[in-house]
This record gives C-alpha cells, structure tokens and sequence, in this order.
C-alpha cells in the first residue's frame, strides 16, 4: 500500500470524534463500513491468455469501503438539518488492470463526501454522492455485492470485453459518483423529483483551450406500499451530457420496476444512450428473487446491452466504437449467517458478440475472432458494520 493511502487512511480516523452511537451528540460521526470479499472461478472460450483462471479479490463494483456519516440538527427555530457523509474505498486487490497492465492492485480512493441540506422544502445536496440513476438501478440488482452484478467493472476476466468508459453497465448505465448540486422535492403521495446537475468530473483542456463538460439528470420515482404484502419502487430517469468540443451532446434514458409480493420480488428495466448520431446503447435488465426464509434467498438475474453502429469503418477498425451485444445471465444463493454478515454462491455466463466489421480486443490486441463465452462460479462474504 502507498504512503499516501496509509496517510489518508489515518488522517480519517484521527480528525474529528467518531461514535458507533446511534444518539452521538448532535453532529458527531457514526462510523460504518463494510468489507466485501469473493473467490472466482471461470472458463471462457478464448484462450487469452488462459482459458481459466482463480482469483481471491474484492468486488470492483462494490469495493470495501470505510466512512463517516451524521446529521447536525439546526436550533429549534429552524426545520434546517444537515446530513453529511465521507466515505474510502479501500480495494485491496482489484480486478481491472491499473495503468500499468497489472492485476492485484490496492486502491483507496474518495467516494462519497457531501453536505445535504434537509426541510420541509425538500433536499439540497452539494459533493460527491452517486446520481439518483445509480442508486435506482442498485436497488433492482440483487447481485450488486457481487460479480453478478451489472455494472460491469468486474467482467475483466472475459477477453474482448469493452472497457467500462466504452459500454457503462451491462444490463443498465451507470455513470458512479460525481460532485454535484442535486435537489429533491418533498415526497408526495409516494412521488418524488430529483434534478441534479454536474461536471462529469472533467474539465479538458486542449492547448489553450478548455473544453466544459456539464451532465443535468431528471429523475421522476414513485415508492409505496399497495396494501398488505404488496410494494411498488419506479423510476423515469432522463439525463443530458454537453460538452463544448461536441456537435452533439450524449443522451440517456431509463424506465423501471421492482415490484415485491410476500416473499416474491420482479425487477425490470429498459434504457438507452445515445452516444453520439447513429451510435446508440441498447440496455435491458430482469431480475427476480425469492426469499426461503428470513436468512435463505434465491436469486436470479439477466442483463443485455446492444451496442450502436459506427459512424465510419474507420472506427470499427480502430475500436473506437464497436457493434454487437453483451449479456450476462446469473442465478445464486445468498444466506444471512448474521443481520450484518451476508454469504453468497453463484453461477454466472457471460458472453460478449461483435459484429462484422467490428474487432474484438483480445489480450489488448485487435483480433478477427467475433464472439466469446465465460461461466463464472464464485463464492463470497461480505461484513457490514
């Protein structure tokens, strides 16, 4: 591990009075965490530069993490409360290759680290939080904790898959954490609207020219229950990406439930990105579990992106932007050994498709193969606290 994470690490505990209370004094920190670990098997078609491979690793996706968060309560004059919340991802072996093509890295990094002002108004948030889209889409995963899950930062294992800056999440998009300014009405008849607007966390600068990014999401949610055993979670979420260099500005777009019934839940999802004119990202999502009993569930889940077609032949040449499909189709078990210690067992294929006149990327080089196959199995544990 660097000096500077080691650094990092002890400048967070030490700042600052940190409680594992849940009645801390008005504005101290409640500190949380959770360590999430799995062993990986899987075989795939494509000999690149083995056909299988193990590893003992964190979930990329949904790293161990380590934070801090509370709410100062304002005078009692005033309906003004403040939650704030920092959070570390501490990575301790990640899956994707660092800059320097190697596996195994550590990684602690930034996360979360806002300021969130609360009312009868509403709620203004200002700092790095995860967009309103991600954390709808989180909540319909059931696999989120896991490499089942569809934010595709730990499908590394599969040759020929897209980079995640190329194709954001498989069977939904997903942009992760950005600082922000996000608003959020009052709940009204288990209706809610978040609008958010952010930099994308770039600003690019070319010579003497700086290039503004700027994304606005608008998320339209409904959560409620139907009465009995009934319960209903949806979201139309519609977000626009500009930047000044581009005769165009990315688009993106998602409609989706999850509807839970006893101890059934359905979840479903459909959305696209329009990546740039004649270039557009196709995803669809389904998920279903059932719960045993109040420590054994069974799950199940299917996720699909059809990638756009090229502007020119050029890019299908260089990569730049490649056309087929990617899916990822995953059944498991998970197991509550304690309320806050998770056990989970699942299978997983994935496959990755292209097109001709697309190059798959094996083993970093351009190859004519077109298609690829992977079964995973995995097991693992995660811890919060």
């Amino acid at each position: 591990m660097r000096i500077s994470s080691i650094i990092t690490i002890s400048t967070f505990f030490l700042v600052g009075s940190v409680s594992y209370a849940e009645d801390a004094p008005n504005g101290a920190p409640q500190l949380y965490g959770r360590i999430n670990k799995e062993f990986r098997y899987d075989k795939q078609d494509k000999k690149v530069p083995n056909s299988s491979t193990t590893q003992i690793t964190d979930v990329d996706g949904a790293e161990s993490r380590i934070g801090g968060k509370g709410v100062y309560k304002a005078s009692a004059d005033s309906d003004i409360n403040v939650n704030y919340q920092i959070e570390l991802g501490v990575n301790t072996n990640m899956d994707t290759p660092s800059a320097v093509g190697t596996f195994g890295d550590s990684r602690v990094r930034i996360r979360l680290a806002f300021l969130d002002f609360n009312g009868s108004w509403g709620s203004l948030l200002m700092g790095q939080d995860f967009p309103t889209s991600d954390y709808f889409n989180y909540w319909i995963d059931p696999f989120l904790f896991t490499i089942g899950q569809n934010y595709n930062l730990d499908r590394s294992f599969l040759s020929g898959e897209a980079s995640f800056s190329a194709v954001s999440g498989i069977g939904y998009p997903i942009r992760a954490y950005r600082d922000m300014l996000r608003y959020k009405t009052p709940i009204y008849a288990g209706f809610q609207y978040s609008v958010s607007y952010d930099k994308n966390d770039a600003q690019y600068v070319t010579g003497s020219v700086a290039t503004d990014v700027w994304v606005q999401e608008h998320v339209l949610s409904y959560v409620n229950s139907l009465g009995g055993d009934m319960n209903l979670r949806a979201a139309a979420i519609y977000g626009k990406e500009t930047r000044e260099d581009y005769l165009y500005g990315k688009e993106y777009w998602e409609i989706g439930a999850k509807f839970g019934i006893s101890k059934f839940t359905v979840a479903a999802s459909s959305s696209n990105e329009n990546m740039a004119p004649k270039v557009t990202y196709k995803h669809m999502f389904a998920a279903v579990t059932y719960d045993f009993t109040d420590k054994w569930q069974v799950a199940a889940s299917y996720g699909k992106v059809d990638l756009g077609k090229t502007n020119t032949p050029a890019d299908a040449v260089a990569g730049t932007v490649v056309n087929g499909n990617e899916t990822q189709a995953v059944l498991g078990v998970f197991y509550k050994l304690d309320p806050k210690i998770t056990l989970h067992v699942l299978g997983e294929q994935a496959t990755i498709h292209r097109d001709p006149g697309a190059l798959m990327k094996l083993d970093g080089v351009n190859q004519v193969d077109k298609d690829n196959k992977a079964l995973v199995v995995a097991a693992g544990a995660a811890l919060s606290f």
